[in-house]
Parts: C-alpha cells; sequence; structure tokens
C-alpha cells in the first residue's frame, strides 16, 4: 500500500460531493503529483475520468487517525506531513446512480473463475477492446505517459461498454527498480522511443500474440491522435511542470512532447505490438 484512500465528502470548486480521497504517504509526494498530471493529460485527451478531480490540504493528524493500526505493504508506518497534499476524485456512480466496481470486481461477479482461465480471460479482454469506443486511446495513452501500473482493478465499469479510469500515480514508470533507472518518475532519464511495460497490453499480446487488425488499427490511430490532447493539455503541463532548467518537472513535460514527436509514439506501440522489428 503506497497511498491510504477513504471517502469523504469533499466541497470541490463549490460543489459538495463523496470523493475518494487518496493520501500518499510524504516519501511518495511524486505519486500526488503524477495524479494530477495524468488527470489533465487524459481528460485533453478525451478518456472518461471521474467528473471532478482536485487536490486539497488535509491535516496531518487527521489522516494519521483513520490510518491507526494500518502499515505499508513492507510494514513501515504511513508518515504524513502536518499540512498535507491530497489527491482528490470525485465519486463515480452507475447509470442507475447505484455502486460502481472495478472492471474486476464486476468481472468476478459474472464469473469468479475467469482470471484462472485462459479462454475466460482472452475472451472477456478481446470483447471489452472490440466494445469501448475509448480502449485504443486508454492503450495509446499509457503508452505515451509511461503508465505501469495500468490493471482491471483502476478501471471502473459502469456498463458493458462504458468505462471510467483511475489512478495515475505510476506515470513516467512511478518508482520503478525492477530492470529501470531507481527513483521516481525514472522514464524521464531514459530515451522518449523507449518500450515500457504496459501490463494490459502485455497480457492481450501474451494471449494472442497477433492483435486482431480492428484493435490494432484502434492503437494506432489513437496514438496520432495524441499529439491533440496534448496540444489542448500544453496550457495546463506548463503550470503543474513549472520548474528551473534541468528539473524534474521540466524534463518530464519534455519528454511528454518528445515521445510524440515524429510520430515516435506510433513507433513505439507498433514495435511494442510485433509489428515492427
Amino acid at each position: 500500500m503506497v497511498a491510504f484512500t477513504h471517502i469523504a465528502r469533499v466541497s470541490i470548486h463549490g460543489q459538495t460531493a463523496r470523493a475518494f480521497v487518496k493520501a500518499y504517504d510524504r516519501r511518495s509526494k511524486a505519486k500526488t503529483l503524477a495524479e494530477v498530471v495524468g488527470y489533465t493529460v487524459a481528460k485533453h485527451v478525451g478518456l472518461p475520468q471521474p467528473p471532478i478531480a482536485a487536490i486539497i490540504e488535509v491535516p496531518g493528524v487527521v489522516l494519521r487517525s483513520l490510518v491507526t493500526g494500518k502499515k505499508h505493504a513492507d510494514g513501515s508506518d504511513f508518515e504524513f506531513d502536518d499540512r498535507h497534499i491530497c489527491y482528490v476524485t470525485a465519486e463515480v456512480v452507475g447509470v442507475d446512480g447505484g455502486r460502481v466496481r472495478s472492471f474486476k470486481a464486476a468481472a468476478d461477479v459474472i464469473d469468479p473463475q475467469w482470471l484462472s482461465s485462459n479462454p475466460k480471460t482472452e475472451a472477456m479482454l478481446f470483447s471489452w477492446a472490440e466494445k469501448w469506443r475509448h480502449f485504443g486511446e486508454l492503450m495509446a495513452f499509457d503508452a505515451w505517459t509511461a503508465n505501469v501500473d495500468r490493471n482491471l482493478g483502476n478501471v471502473l465499469w459502469i456498463s458493458d461498454k462504458d468505462f471510467v479510469i483511475i489512478d495515475h500515480g505510476d506515470i513516467f514508470c512511478g518508482s520503478m527498480t525492477n530492470g529501470w533507472k531507481q527513483g521516481d518518475w525514472a522514464a524521464i532519464g531514459l530515451p522518449a522511443n523507449q518500450i515500457f511495460p504496459h501490463k494490459l497490453l502485455d497480457e492481450m499480446l501474451r494471449l494472442r500474440p497477433s492483435l486482431p487488425n480492428g484493435v490494432v488499427n484502434a492503437i494506432t490511430t489513437a496514438c496520432e491522435r495524441m499529439s491533440t490532447g496534448y496540444g489542448a493539455a500544453r496550457p495546463e503541463l506548463y503550470f503543474w511542470l513549472a520548474g528551473p532548467s534541468g528539473s524534474v518537472e521540466l524534463r518530464s513535460h519534455h519528454w511528454l512532447w518528445k515521445r510524440l514527436d515524429d510520430a515516435t509514439l506510433v513507433g513505439v506501440m507498433r514495435k511494442h505490438m510485433g509489428l515492427l522489428i
């Protein structure tokens, strides 16, 4: 557990709503900014997300009281600043106002054995890829931003054809250490044409090394459209990723731009899908 998440009623832009308040440990502050940057870019790319996102300040004493008895996976305690910045997203509700489950949880209800069966897993994933009109954008977005932790637990199932994505804390490779440069936002220390782990796409390629033409075309076309999304997001990125020359923030902004330049992302994804040598 890297972040502690709880539901609270929060006033955002004058609107009071139930929201998920995500408090990353103060040793993982880069992930809070990653959430903001990821949400901003995904919004301009057109990916469905929670309708409202914000950062708020929460007293550390409140957070410490909420995590009493909870620890990180390595057994260490949570550490929060006295005035801790948290990432907040409004709760997503279903079409009938009911509870929304993650893709994984909803699929578990349909068939608890689906993850243990390759044919069932394949049918579920490829049916999703063919039905959801934003699938190509999600694959391209995660490849562009080097989100190494997109999984079916952070895709919300609204209906058979409608889904919402959450969780951008691991864009720029997060703080991966298994084979990549160690440290926050490891990707920006590597070439812009680097291929990074891509959980959902890698699982689909494992199940079916030759992806259907429709899926390939959707992903490739979406890669080409990421430049338009970047252009729209650029003014906000200059705000969130402002910093002096050589700063991690400014370098990450330049890295995003370079990864799109001269159709670099298209080449990266086609190579990832086994279409280029």
